[in-house]
């Protein structure tokens, strides 16, 4: 939750990249290519999110790891690397997923995905376009990793 300087509320990590980016070079000016940009932000939040970011919360969460079971953890693992494919075809041959520069749309795919290996246990060893993408995104000045 974002709460801006006029006290009102705004909910929804991608709205709030949204707001943060505007009048930004992280939202593309032109149309289509800012719709690209969404297009990858409403994917992030519909499937992405729910099958990279819940398989790593099962795995590290012990609040969470009664949900684990092994069925549910395999079907999470092959959906979750079909949709790390979906990415990778995409960076195979692009240094970002709209466009010639970063955008709205690497950033918010960046958290999950960076952590997918660690947190997740998914092969990343089979995706080196996201891993060639995550080490641009972390060389790029000002960058600040993680702490949590």
């Amino acid at each position: 939750m974002l709460k801006l300087d006029d006290g009102r509320l705004l909910p929804e990590s991608n709205a709030i990249l949204c707001w943060l980016g505007e009048g930004t070079s992280f939202v593309p000016a032109d149309p289509f290519l800012r719709s690209r940009m969404l297009a990858w932000m409403f994917w992030e939040q519909n499937q992405h999110e729910a099958v990279i970011a819940v398989r790593g919360a099962l795995r590290s969460y012990p609040s969470r790891r009664h949900l684990a079971t092994p069925e549910r953890m395999a079907e999470l693992l092959e959906r979750g690397h079909a949709l790390l494919q979906v990415m990778e075809d995409r960076l195979a041959g692009h240094d970002w997923l709209v466009g010639d520069a970063i955008s709205l749309a690497d950033i918010c795919l960046y958290g999950y995905t960076h952590t997918a290996g660690s947190k997740g246990g998914f092969d990343m060893a089979r995706f080196p376009g996201i891993m060639r993408w995550l080490d641009r995104i972390a060389a790029l000045p000002g960058y600040r990793g993680l702490t949590a």
